[in-house]
């Protein structure tokens, strides 16, 4: 395994033994769950979003408020429901949480999964057009919000503004470049994977898999991946699809946020076997100020060696030299306590 994140729903209930009582506990042992998995190392924290449930149902604010709490770890959502969504509000949610996160957002999007009401999108106001189901809705709405991600102009102005407006056509603000790549659709299908493919949208593929021909889980699975890079290399798209998390940029100090946060759950300085471990390359530094670091086992080793050579080189006479092994030489006797007559 070579990236590894969570998938949280945010449960919430007031029922005994429970620690998450709220939708405030959810929300905010949310954020403090991502702030750790990065602490720990994890490369991505994803939100399922469900309407009508105690669950989490508004992702962007979560998104934004990890966002800013974090640095380098992937925030997503897996899956929203596309039929719920105003495709312009969402573009302008979306942006405002990648520019906090310094675009970091990796969002799945999808026709959703079943429901907790009937039908609970036309609560929302979304009605489907005639002929048309409530997943061809989603998948309307996706084109939508894809088009508005590209960041063009497509707005006529007011002549009698608020505000001066730039020249042209106006685009729903704030723009963030390079969110558009880092679209997921959720598929439950092969065909809905290969239409996700020639739109140039990254593949989110689950135990959510409609059973196509009878097959285990996996092979289904692994076929719907292959249709998926087939289409993606027939629709002549210039990037790869994404496989893998972005290598953050890089800093001053790799380790530092760990560094940081190595004190605050260990409250010691680290050995050097456990620095090599979980901070990495970084030369070794105490991560405890005002503690006593542990001799590098290296050093152990390394002092170990050199006494063990003076006490065998060391004549008696204290002269330095070696003296070479005898064979069949008895062991020295333990010096008597015992005082001669």
């Amino acid at each position: 395994m070579k990236k590894i994140g969570f998938l949280s729903f945010g449960h919430w209930s007031d029922s005994y033994g429970s620690q998450v009582r709220s939708a405030a506990d959810s929300l905010l042992q949310s954020i403090e769950l991502a702030v750790a998995a990065e602490e720990l190392g994890a490369d991505g924290a994803y939100f399922r979003v469900h309407h009508f449930a105690r669950q989490l149902g508004s992702p962007f604010p979560l998104l934004s408020a990890i966002g800013a709490r974090t640095r380098t770890i992937e925030i997503g959502t897996a899956v929203i429901d596309m039929r719920y969504e105003n495709p312009l509000y969402m573009a302008e949610d979306a942006g405002a949480a990648d520019l906090i996160a310094r675009k970091r957002l990796q969002l799945g999007i999808s026709r959703g999964s079943p429901e907790q009401v009937i039908d609970g999108w036309r609560q929302f106001g979304y009605t489907t057009a005639d002929g048309e189901s409530d997943g061809d809705m989603a998948r309307r709405h996706t084109l939508a919000f894809l088009e508005v991600l590209k960041g063009e102009g497509f707005a006529k102005p007011n002549p009698r503004p608020m505000f001066p407006n730039p020249p042209g056509l106006l685009r729903v603000e704030p723009h963030s470049e390079g969110l558009r790549d880092r679209i997921w659709w959720g598929s439950s299908s092969n065909a809905t994977a290969r239409w996700a493919a020639q739109l140039g949208m990254n593949l989110q593929s689950s135990t959510l898999k409609d059973d196509e021909s009878g097959e285990p889980l996996h092979i289904q699975q692994r076929k719907q991946i292959e249709a998926y890079r087939e289409a993606w290399k027939d629709a002549g798209h210039r990037r790869t699809p994404r496989r893998y998390r972005q290598p953050p940029e890089p800093r001053t100090s790799p380790g530092h946020d760990l560094v940081d946060a190595a004190c605050k759950h260990v409250p010691r300085n680290l050995s050097d076997q456990e620095w090599h471990r979980y901070i990495g390359a970084e030369p070794y530094r105490p991560t405890c100020s005002g503690l006593p670091s542990p001799v590098p086992q290296s050093a152990k080793r390394h002092r170990a060696g050199r006494s063990g050579s003076a006490r065998r080189s060391a004549g008696s006479d204290g002269s330095p030299g070696i003296r070479p092994p005898t064979a069949g030489r008895r062991p020295r006797a333990a010096p008597s306590s015992r005082r001669a007559p």
